[in-house]
């Protein structure tokens, strides 16, 4: 099975001179039958709120917008308060992996939680499926509760009553998306987005079926495909959410004189498109339709809209949208681009666009497993693929200002502006042993994970970075800091690197991350992404330990403890010394998960609880038949064995999609998969219901 396009653009080639710009098949949103079965009642104590301490409820009531989700256990401006509960903040999941930061963490969980003793719910396990999507779902669906509307056109009755609805909204690979209320399964709105006469891309036949994304579901339509993001900002209601803007990317192909672009590209336009909807009424608010899709260009080199994958997930950034692309499996030329839009009034105005390879304009694709990019707030964080890096030797382990213009950073982590200039950079010493002899060592093969700044420690801040070789790399994201590229000639792991600490698997099993071999050429390590937890510890002080957790293929579940302060008297008395983080337990049930391994996610019930929950969807089954996903919940402290599976429920799971992330939000975990999305709770009677221990 060959890997996910690790990277991606080529120079624009359409076969005509004048294209045209068909619209999407439906300018308004249309609505189907109530999508579940069996029909259900509304979950109990529907959207219960969490319980934050009043302090912290206060602090998000008041704070100024300048400081707003300015660490992940905010929820991001606009999201509601339950006035019941003493007005704390609902879980709004707007972005993938719960924020910017991108650290798969929800400390706003109360319903579904370990109790003081550490116990976890014994009366959670399957409760239904959401069924009558039209196609595949690659992208993390996102979570809103109490959405109100009066529109007549929304086919969900609970959205008018006085607390709205909770909608789930899912996006499929046939380019449709849909807001489902996530306690009943009806339907509320769904939209096609294909441009008119057109089809979602289907893979031609010089892409070879890039069967990461089709081929393991029945289906060769590619359409939407990286993680929309939500836009809230603008609510301004109290306990309801009224307004809302979905940001999503669509993939289109337009025939032209009957050609069949399944079986060739001859005669065939190919479109990415973004679109912003009314996350109430589905409605369209703009679109690149008019404009020809989306563009860019750096230097010489144009973006090709039939070569680029929109694989990772969108990231929102102040009034921004960041759109990344990578290949179609590593076919036909590519290059990595992140690309940005602004939405003003009814028009989306580019603001920017970044090529990863400036200088070759080829390769080093932004795909991330489904990641794509992360954000502390000001600055932005990408990781690429394999492709040419020129970037000189640097001084003191800083960016060498050398390389202004046009520089190559393939297979780097990067750090740049909000208007899409590089400040800073790493790439680790072995870059050219990456992508010769064969090798296709992704270090952009998960998202960049971004920690929140902490008082007391040195550095401040850092960011989380594997990759496809086993290898594990942390580094000061203080710009001018992050550790350049150190120019040492060691055979691996004998070189130097300048960040701050590594873990290296040099592709070598047993080796760091490296706990099984794909087929040739060998790659070990992670296709997935780190999460996460404060451990109950304050956010912003580096006082105390948090812990951090990979997932590599073949491996069980690592969690690493880290200190950023060496302080007497606490479990960092003995950091950092010559580490900041050292590996601390792991999953012991045997449970060692195939590729491509997990990207976890934890919840746990308040920003100052020590009891959390760590879940893991393991979607190893996709393409093999049966290939039900399935998913775990174990222990964010002690890991050990697992506390719950669904492994004795798997004839109701969704089929498996690959680098599939599950969404835990007011009392329920989603699963996402082939055509329908599986829902877990707590249960009494078949019915949703408090937890019991």
């Amino acid at each position: 099975m060959t890997t996910l396009g690790m990277s991606t653009t080529q120079h624009n080639t359409t076969h005509h001179t004048t294209p045209h710009h068909p619209t999407p098949h439906h300018t308004t949103p249309h609505h189907t039958t109530p999508h579940h079965t069996p029909a259900l009642p509304k979950q109990l104590s529907r959207r219960k709120p969490l319980r934050l301490i009043a302090l912290l409820a206060s602090a998000f009531l008041v704070a100024p917008l300048a400081t707003r989700a300015q660490d992940p256990s905010q929820q991001p401006r606009g999201c509601p308060a339950n006035p019941t509960q003493g007005g704390a903040p609902y879980v709004c999941v707007t972005t993938y992996l719960y924020s910017p930061w991108r650290v798969g963490l929800n400390v706003n969980e109360t319903q579904v939680a370990e109790n003081s003793s550490g116990a976890f719910p014994n009366n959670f396990g399957y409760l239904t499926t959401f069924t009558g999507f039209d196609d595949a779902i690659y992208a993390q669906p996102l979570y809103l509760p109490g959405v109100y509307t009066t529109s007549n056109s929304n086919a969900d009755s609970n959205c008018s009553q006085a607390d709205g609805c909770n909608l789930l909204y899912v996006a499929t690979e046939n380019n449709t998306v849909y807001a489902v209320d996530a306690d009943t399964g009806t339907t509320a709105w769904s939209v096609n987005l294909t441009r008119s006469g057109g089809t979602p891309e289907n893979e031609p036949v010089d892409f070879n079926l890039c069967t990461n994304i089709t081929g393991n579901d029945g289906s060769t339509n590619v359409g939407i495909t990286g993680t929309p993001v939500i836009d809230i900002s603008g609510n301004q209601a109290a306990n309801t959410i009224t307004a809302g803007t979905l940001y999503v990317v669509t993939a289109s192909v337009v025939p032209s004189s009957g050609q069949d672009c399944s079986t060739s590209p001859l005669g065939c336009y190919f479109y990415q498109d973004l679109y912003a909807l009314d996350v109430t009424t589905g409605s369209i608010l703009a679109s690149t339709v008019a404009a020809g899709g989306i563009a860019g260009t750096s230097g010489t080199v144009s973006f090709s809209a039939r070569t680029s994958n929109q694989r990772g997930a969108l990231l929102l950034q102040g009034s921004s949208v960041y759109i990344p692309f990578g290949s179609h499996c590593d076919n036909g030329g590519w290059a990595g681009w992140l690309i940005s839009y602004g939405l003003s009034g009814s028009t989306l105005t580019q603001k920017g666009a970044w090529l990863a390879t400036a200088k070759t304009g080829l390769k080093a694709g932004l795909w991330a497993s489904g990641g794509g990019a992360s954000s502390d707030g000001s600055n932005i964080y990408v990781a690429m693929g394999n492709g040419q890096n020129n970037v000189p030797t640097s001084t003191s382990g800083q960016k060498d200002a050398s390389c202004a213009a046009p520089c190559d950073y393939g297979d780097s982590v990067v750090q740049l502006s909000s208007s899409l200039a590089v400040n800073d950079y790493f790439t680790p010493y072995d870059r050219a042993l990456r992508i010769n002899n064969g090798h296709d060592w992704d270090l952009g093969s998960g998202e960049v994970m971004v920690l929140p700044s902490q008082t007391g420690g040195n550095p401040t801040g850092v960011a989380i970075q594997g990759g496809k070789e086993g290898n594990l790399y942390l580094m000061n994201r203080a710009t001018g800091y992050m550790g350049g590229f150190s120019g040492s000639t060691g055979t691996c792991p004998n070189g130097v690197d300048d960040n701050l600490q590594s873990i290296y698997g040099c592709a070598q099993l047993n080796e760091g991350l490296c706990y099984a071999y794909t087929a040739t050429p060998h790659e070990c390590g992670m296709w997935s992404s780190p999460a996460w937890w404060n451990a109950g510890n304050a956010l912003s002080s580096s006082a105390y330990p948090s812990y951090f957790y990979v997932v590599p293929y073949g491996g069980p579940i690592l969690q690493y403890t880290l200190c950023l302060a060496q302080i007497a008297g606490t479990a960092c008395s003995n950091f950092p010394g010559t580490n900041y983080f050292t590996q601390g337990n792991k999953s012991t049930d045997n449970t060692n998960f195939k590729f491509p391994g997990i990207t976890p996610v934890v919840t746990s019930s308040a920003p100052t609880s020590a009891y959390g929950i760590l879940w893991a969807l393991d979607d190893s089954p996709y393409g093999s038949n049966p290939n039900y996903a399935i998913l775990y919940a174990y222990d964010a402290g002690a890991l050990g064995t697992y506390k719950w599976t669904s492994s004795s429920q798997t004839v109701q799971a969704p089929q498996a999609n690959q680098f599939v992330v599950p969404v835990i939000a007011n009392g329920r975990a989603f699963v996402a998969g082939v055509k329908r999305v599986g829902v877990y709770a707590c249960m009494s009677a078949g019915q949703a219901a408090p937890c019991s221990y």
